[in-house]
């Protein structure tokens, strides 16, 4: 093509091209012959300026559209009416690895005073070579829509030869739907002496026709048709409309409420879920601000964060609490992020979700956790808590204070170092959680030095509320008597009648003998002799019954049982 425009500069025949500037790249001869004013600087001249000068303003007008529908990918012709008789404009896109880089257009004279200027050799020459590189098939068709004439790309299009194709009506070329179709057009065109367009497909193929009246020289009637194929534009067309389409369905079945801002602040899109929301119709917010569309409902805040996000290019996410119109207040978490619009302009994108229930579901659980860590907390019978892996994570005081052990000291211990199964083998932890739900185990759990074991009965209860597994309640507690050489009858007298405040001769006792019992009864098991001393350790060690009086040694310790 480049070398084919160089050979052009020194025709007469009216040949130029353009950038996607509309700035001239390079400009035939015949230009510059065919208008008898000034034309401006070319290359480097502007062709609105060119259109500006000396011409009919609906020949400029004309002209221009022309030009810019070549930009757009497609063959254009129109009837210009030139200083020098009529002509007929044709303007091809120019195109550089698929892309349109600019348009080729080109003036024939409608009048033949004009066409016997130059030879009708050279002008079907430089046609000839223009329609062989024109991406566009360009036909000449007769009144009964016969093929009279056609470019090389209509050949390719259709996949046969010229000489194949001349002659040939629609219905031999197209499917029937397609051939009434473009009949119509033609139709139309013959019928009003006007051109007309129509978009085809056929075969999964777009074609922008265009058709218009034409005369050959014997005054026979022809119809012109310049034909692009625009199946790549079309599909990208139906995708957009699919993409968009999908868009809105997706949107309107979204929960989340949704909108689009301009730079001002005005609503340019919703979602029926925000609309909905504020009991708002789409008139009622298009083009108007949050406040304007639903006055009290926009906080200061937010038309700062907005501008932030405008300004600062970047996305942000807010909560708060939103009044709906009729009064409910909703806490909802927003999402404000900047989209970029087609044509430039900097948007403002807001998604919006209801976080009420589940605000409302955290305050429930903090409520009922307080209320069940008072409940856990205040409750006279011993507790504890434990995790999958047996470690202790909570004790209520009145487990801390049997044990005669700090929380903080209980905290992070397994409990199988501060108890175990006397009767059976393995971490008591395991044991429990082995076993059915709410069944009852014999633990022993040790004390500080100085104090019996305690033995107890103790219920383990799943909870299953991460990281605690198990809560344990104990019960039937009492010291740990495993080890323990029971009393004797003496023995028991002795701690019975002391405890009483009685002396040996009114319990009926030798002095001597009860001394000497006492005295044993220290030694073996390590308590002080003295009477108080003694009876104040039997009662600590659970061997004098604290619920019985007259003081009376537990069954448990009686060698008689």
């Amino acid at each position: 093509m480049p070398a084919l425009l160089q050979h052009l500069q020194a025709a007469p025949v009216a040949i130029w091209t353009v950038d996607r500037n509309l700035v001239f790249t390079s400009v035939g001869g015949g230009l510059f012959t065919m208008v008898p004013f000034p034309v401006p600087a070319v290359p480097g001249g502007k062709l609105t300026d060119f259109l500006g000068i000396g011409q009919p303003r609906r020949t400029g007008m004309a002209s221009l559209n022309s030009h810019l529908a070549a930009l757009r990918g497609e063959v254009s012709q129109s009837r210009v009416g030139m200083r020098r008789g009529a002509s007929m404009l044709t303007c091809w896109p120019l195109r550089e690895d698929g892309a349109v880089v600019g348009a080729l257009g080109m003036i024939v004279p409608l009048e033949e005073r004009y066409a016997a200027e130059f030879g009708d050799a050279d002008a079907k020459d430089w046609f000839s070579q223009i329609m062989d590189h024109s991406p566009a098939a360009v036909l000449v068709r007769d009144r009964h829509r016969k093929l009279v004439w056609a470019s090389p790309a209509y050949s390719r299009q259709i996949g046969l030869s010229l000489e194949q194709l001349v002659g040939s009506g629609l219905d031999d070329v197209f499917p029937a739907e397609v051939a009434s179709t473009m009949g119509e057009v033609y139709d139309q065109v013959l019928d009003r002496d006007k051109p007309s367009s129509a978009l085809v497909e056929a075969g999964g193929q777009h074609v922008d026709m265009v058709v218009f009246p034409m005369q050959a020289r014997t005054g026979e009637a022809l119809l012109g048709t310049v034909a692009v194929d625009v199946t790549e534009r079309v599909q990208a067309e139906l995708g957009h409309r699919a993409a968009e389409q999908r868009f809105e369905e997706f949107m309107s079945y979204c929960p989340a409420g949704a909108y689009l801002k301009d730079s001002a602040g005005r609503f340019v899109w919703t979602n029926r879920a925000f609309l909905d929301a504020y009991g708002l119709t789409e008139e009622d917010v298009t083009g108007r601000t949050f406040a304007e569309a639903l006055p009290g409902a926009g906080s200061a805040d937010e038309v700062s964060l907005d501008e932030r996000v405008l300004r600062g290019g970047e996305p942000a996410v807010s909560t708060g609490t939103s009044v709906r119109r009729d009064g409910t207040a909703v806490h909802q978490v927003g999402y404000r992020f900047p989209v970029v619009a087609a044509d430039g302009e900097r948007l403002l994108g807001g998604i919006f979700l209801d976080n009420s229930a589940a605000v409302s579901a955290r305050e429930d659980a903090r409520r009922a956790t307080s209320r069940h860590q008072r409940f856990f907390d205040r409750h006279p019978a011993p507790m504890l808590l434990v995790d999958e892996w047996g470690v202790i994570r909570d004790a209520n005081p009145a487990l801390c204070g049997l044990l005669r052990r700090r929380l903080s000291a209980l905290r992070t211990l397994r409990l199988a170092e501060v108890a175990s199964a006397p009767d059976e083998h393995g971490d008591p932890a395991a044991l429990l959680a082995a076993g059915p739900d709410g069944a009852r185990r014999e633990l022993v759990f040790a004390m500080p030095e100085g104090h019996p074991a305690l033995r107890c009965a103790v219920s383990g209860i799943r909870i299953d509320d991460h990281p605690v597994s198990t809560l344990l309640v104990l019960d039937d507690v009492e010291p740990d008597r495993s080890g323990v050489i029971s009393l004797s009858r003496a023995e028991c007298d002795v701690l019975e009648w002391r405890a009483a405040g009685k002396t040996a001769a009114a319990a009926g006792t030798s002095p001597h003998s009860a001394t000497y019992v006492a005295r044993k009864l220290a030694q073996r098991l390590g308590w002080p002799s003295s009477a108080a001393a003694m009876t104040a350790r039997a009662y600590v060690e659970g061997v004098l019954d604290v619920r019985t009086w007259p003081p009376r040694v537990a069954d448990a310790f009686r060698a008689e049982g």
